[in-house]
């Protein structure tokens, strides 16, 4: 009991710390359902109805288009470009240039993880019977959304753990797991996560697959390059890019990845300044685009 009490109030003074530095918290996001802990409030903060930040959509296509679905976080969710600069956005602009009348549907949430996104695609995506789904995968991806601290403590603030001691003791035995799936992994953030966790990838992508291909839908799994501080020459991530793609494929998955797109254009180009290492400018996200309607294009006219 000492211990609930303890815990308990550590961290609602920790919660109250969050709300200091980020006051608009609680009027733009609220909890949510495990495994998702927390979503966009609807309608308010530049989000829709359904509580993404997205223009407005109904679960049954517009007569006559051809639907497409993007899952992802807050790349996908066109982070620090405007809206209408997302890839997602663009994507549809690219194909009614090609003559196809598409609407692109973007289910995406700042800082999701896969387990996260993967709730989206289970209770959300399929009802919108999309004709493609877009997996945006970024490599922080695979961080747990609590213990890792890969959405800005956004799973911590709005996580309410049902007992504060077994919650610290779960945190304890993750940290010594993970201690010990990172032994001989690379030092580099992206690498190393990958590295302790491919197994977990392995599944997710796998579910991804098997979801997707039990509603018969194709799926394209979109990989986003990091975005480096020295560019793209001395890029550490090019084999795990490769083996990202290889396990996509394996699953019959398709693949995108603008890497190479990423390199030719320079790195100076495409990121946001100041340098954030996930998030692309709108040139960047124009080049995802670029690359995601060649591929969506042939599904739909094979």
């Amino acid at each position: 009991m000492v211990g609930e009490v303890v815990l308990a109030q550590r961290l609602r003074a920790h919660k109250d710390e969050i709300r200091s530095r980020l006051p608009n918290r609680d009027s733009c996001m609220q909890s949510a359902d495990d495994p998702l802990l927390y979503m966009y409030r609807p309608g308010v903060c530049d989000a829709n109805s359904q509580g993404y930040p997205d223009v407005e959509h109904t679960l049954e296509p517009r007569p006559g288009s051809w639907r497409v679905v993007v899952i992802g976080d807050s790349v996908a969710a066109a982070q620090g470009v405007k809206r209408e600069q997302g890839f997602g956005r663009v994507l549809e602009a690219r194909l009614a240039d090609a003559g196809i009348d598409a609407e692109v549907v973007v289910l995406a949430r700042t800082g999701y993880s896969t387990s996260q996104e993967l709730a989206i695609l289970e209770r959300e995506a399929l009802a919108y019977r999309p004709e493609v789904i877009v997996w945006s995968y970024v490599l922080n991806d695979p961080a747990h959304p609590l213990f890792h601290d890969a959405n800005g403590e956004l799973g911590v603030y709005f996580h309410e753990p049902g007992s504060h001691v077994l919650h610290y003791l779960r945190k304890k035995w993750f940290r010594v797991q993970e201690r010990k799936l990172s032994r001989g992994c690379p030092s580099e953030y992206h690498a190393r996560l990958h590295c302790a966790y491919w197994d977990h990838v392995t599944e997710n992508v796998q579910s991804i697959a098997r979801v997707t291909q039990r509603a018969n839908v194709p799926t394209v799994f979109l990989i986003h390059p990091i975005l480096p501080m020295r560019g793209y020459e001395s890029y550490p991530l090019d084999e795990l890019h490769g083996k990202l793609a290889d396990l996509a494929r394996s699953n019959g998955l398709l693949v995108v990845d603008p890497l190479e797109e990423y390199r030719a254009a320079t790195v100076e180009r495409v990121r946001q300044e100041p340098v954030d290492p996930w998030h692309p400018n709108a040139d960047g996200h124009a080049i995802v685009a670029r690359a995601l309607a060649e591929t969506v294009s042939r599904i739909r006219r094979p």
